[in-house]
């Protein structure tokens, strides 16, 4: 297996650390990436709930994945609309559900 062309980008900064130094390195950037992701995912999630809410209307009825029963679908109907939430009516028994889990809007 060819080894892969090295970087010059940041070889005048890798080339004084030692392995142990490298390593932390490592674990610090891989660290880092994922909290950027994560911040992405999160900022693309609010903007589709706040389209969701943009869509809803009182009556109508949604699908949505409930979190304790391992993403189970259900369906049920709209009774208010709050800024990251609905309030959701589902077999006599109200509850909230996050705009974020509304995954169809009949």
């Amino acid at each position: 297996m060819a080894r892969p062309r090295k970087n010059l980008k940041f070889s005048d900064v890798l080339n004084p650390l030692n392995v142990a130094d490298l390593k932390l390195l490592k674990n610090e950037v891989t660290a880092e990436i994922r909290v950027k992701e994560n911040e992405i995912k999160k900022a693309q999630d609010e903007e589709n709930a706040l389209k969701v809410r943009d869509k809803i209307r009182i009556g109508s009825k949604i699908t949505f994945n409930e979190k304790a029963s391992g993403g189970k679908s259900i369906k049920a109907q709209v009774i208010g609309i709050f800024a990251d939430k609905v309030q959701v009516e589902v077999g006599g028994r109200k509850r909230s559900v996050s705009l974020v889990r509304v995954t169809n809007i009949d």
